[in-house]
């Protein structure tokens, strides 16, 4: 005899929603056809199995793939990570506000003096200076061949806005709002250098200078304060995490607290960045391994790099190249521009394995560098002392 377990008042019968009748009837024709198809398998018996096994397996290997799946599936690695954006979210450890610095802090056109881009520069533009006008003119002459690459890759921005990292007095932070972009977050440290990049909002037309937003605050692989040491010149300053010849002490975060923690809108409509900080730029590269993947628009990075000041920052060069080496999963295409110079000579190149791909000026050559070169480049310009100028892109390159 068998016992029924009397049943408890939380025992409540699950409630099945019956499915519509056009599933029910549907099933019943399935149904139908699978009691025929075992009845024609009962009396063909197993030749009847094994030719149709044989023929699944026919059809497998020798039906046509289609090319769309094909380079799926083989760089379904290397895309997985750009394809599936992670979710947002806000970081620990970041610090609680950063203020961002509209006004000028000091107005003093008598000590920061207005200045024009170099000739030949387009779009032209105004900065701010405590040099004489004529020497930070002058000192601009370098990067214009530079301005004039850019120029060519953007040529109506498809996205609004950029990022300065080490905006200096505002060389490149002018120039890209001049080329259209309607956000320019500039980054400077430096407390003489950031009044300067204030004073370019003056000095530019109201419209231009309301595209620039600058941060005194210092991009890095983690959030401190530091010391900002004065190597003698203006355009040498760096961070020491050391009480000594000091400046001031500054703020510093990383990408990922100031995109994820401050300004997720941002997010979605970068579309360029230029980095130079000073031996830093592998510390700036750390420091957004949560926020790259979520940069869904971001096309180019122009950075400076000088495997030689690394150690500033604490980085051998195997973890200087596995930083470009994460970058280039996201922006996979990569060039160096060396110059007729000690800075960046042409000789850091191996002419038997490299190629140049475009010459800008008659002293400026373009080099594409694949993923697995990069660490022989790095060695090299560490021993010359060189500083180089990179380009990472995210489409390949086509000469304008």
């Amino acid at each position: 005899m068998t016992t029924r377990r009397p049943r408890a008042a939380t025992d409540t019968p699950e409630l099945v929603e019956p499915p519509p009748l056009s599933s029910t009837l549907h099933r019943g024709r399935v149904s139908n056809k699978n009691a025929v198809f075992k009845k024609v398998l009962k009396r063909a018996g197993f030749p009847m199995v094994a030719l149709l096994a044989i023929a699944f397996v026919c059809f497998q290997t020798t039906a046509p793939q289609s090319p769309i799946l094909a380079q799926e599936l083989s760089s379904a690695s290397e895309t997985k990570a750009i394809v599936e954006t992670p979710p947002l979210f806000k970081l620990e450890g970041c610090p609680a506000h950063l203020t961002q610095t509209k006004d000028l802090t000091t107005p003093g056109p008598k000590q920061y003096k207005s200045a024009d881009s170099f000739d030949g520069v387009q779009p032209a533009f105004k900065f701010g200076t405590f040099f004489k006008p004529s020497a930070a003119k002058s000192h601009m002459r370098n990067d214009v061949p530079y301005f004039e690459f850019l120029r060519k890759q953007i040529t109506s921005p498809d996205v609004r806005m950029a990022l300065d990292v080490g905006a200096n007095q505002g060389f490149y932070t002018y120039f890209l709002a001049a080329l259209g972009f309607q956000q320019v977050h500039a980054f400077e440290i430096s407390s003489r250098n950031f009044v300067a990049l204030q004073h370019g909002k003056l000095y530019n037309t109201p419209e231009l200078g309301a595209r620039v937003l600058p941060h005194m605050v210092g991009l890095s692989d983690r959030s401190s304060q530091f010391n900002l040491a004065d190597e003698g010149t203006s355009y040498g300053t760096h961070l020491v995490e050391a009480v000594g010849n000091s400046s001031g002490t500054v703020q510093t975060t990383t990408m990922d607290c100031f995109l994820l923690n401050f300004h997720q809108d941002l997010l979605e409509n970068i579309g360029f960045m230029k980095i130079d900080t000073e031996g830093f730029e592998m510390a700036v590269l750390k420091g957004m391994h949560m926020s790259l993947p979520r940069l869904l628009n971001l096309k180019q990075i122009f950075m400076e790099i000088g495997p030689n000041r690394w150690a500033r920052s604490g980085l051998s060069i195997d973890e200087g190249v596995a930083e470009i080496g994460h970058l280039m999963v996201y922006l996979p295409h990569a060039f160096i521009f060396t110059r007729n110079d000690e800075a960046c000579p042409e000789n850091i190149m191996d002419s038997n394995t490299v190629t140049p791909s475009e010459s800008l000026t008659e002293n400026v050559k373009m080099w594409k560098i694949r993923k697995y070169q990069m660490h022989a480049i790095m060695s090299k310009m560490e021993q010359m002392g060189a500083d180089c100028n990179f380009w990472f892109s995210q489409t390949p390159h086509s000469p304008k």
